[in-house]
């Protein structure tokens, strides 16, 4: 009998190596916060690069997430190598910066979903893991070389939430999110790829979404959200999508 699609991508326990899977993920967060923070300086530049790029045949059209980049069912090796091939490179002018700043946020959403999430899909303490120890790497970079590079004055890091609690559980144990967890979710969107939400007050009904996909433009983050149901996802800014955070419950 033939395996099942997911099961081309999960791997064996023995040879998961949660350090090397974090510092990756870990990099592509970096690159993309660095390449971030230096386009800032000029953002009439870096928005018509944007624009430029975006304009560009070889860019796929409908946003990003990691199924659009990479099929499902297609090996995301060659693509995710590729990517790494361009971030291995310094970059000197804007359109190169803009372009490494693609590369990484598309990197990210491919290895998570490819590489983590699926990878990892029978191991949930793996997963978890993976992503404690991504975002610690991240948050002691944040507050190390990346603070020095840019002279920025950083506070104390706050308690941060366990990532993807697995299995649903029932209606009654439905876990509220706090307002902490919420603004590292906002500032970590990769990380709501594992998790999944329903209003707590209608726990049977339908009421359960999840995070497709997210992206960047000139006016903030776009969060594209699937409602159990619908067949396309519905568009919600930053602040549409915080609201959605506090009356909904997570479970998986």
């Amino acid at each position: 009998m033939a395996s099942a699609p997911l099961d081309h991508y999960k791997v064996d326990r023995a040879s998961v190596d949660v350090e090397a899977l974090a510092q990756r993920q870990a990099r592509y967060l970096k690159i993309h916060a660095e390449e971030a923070q230096i386009l800032a300086a000029d953002p009439t530049a870096r928005d018509r690069a944007i624009a430029e790029m975006n304009s560009s045949p070889m860019v796929k059209p409908g946003g990003l997430g990691a199924s659009l980049l990479v099929p499902f069912g297609e090996d995301p090796n060659p693509y995710l190598d590729g990517l790494d091939a361009v971030l291995d490179k310094a970059a000197v002018t804007t359109e190169e910066r803009v372009k490494r700043l693609n590369c990484a946020i598309c990197g990210l959403l491919v290895f998570s979903e490819y590489k983590v999430r699926f990878a990892l899909l029978d191991y949930p303490d793996l997963k978890k893991k993976v992503q404690l120890r991504t975002q610690q790497i991240f948050d002691e970079w944040v507050a190390g070389d990346f603070a020095q590079k840019f002279g920025i004055q950083t506070s104390p890091s706050q308690p941060r939430a366990s990532p993807s609690p697995p299995p649903r559980p029932p209606a009654a144990s439905l876990k509220h999110i706090d307002a902490t967890s919420i603004d590292h979710l906002l500032k970590n969107p990769n990380f709501i790829f594992d998790m999944k939400f329903l209003l707590p007050d209608k726990p049977d009904d339908g009421s359960a979404w999840e995070l497709e996909s997210f992206s960047h433009s000139k006016s903030g983050v776009q969060f594209n959200i699937l409602f159990e149901g619908c067949d396309d996802p519905i568009p919600h800014d930053a602040q549409e999508m915080r609201a959605l955070l506090e009356d909904n419950h997570t479970f998986a």
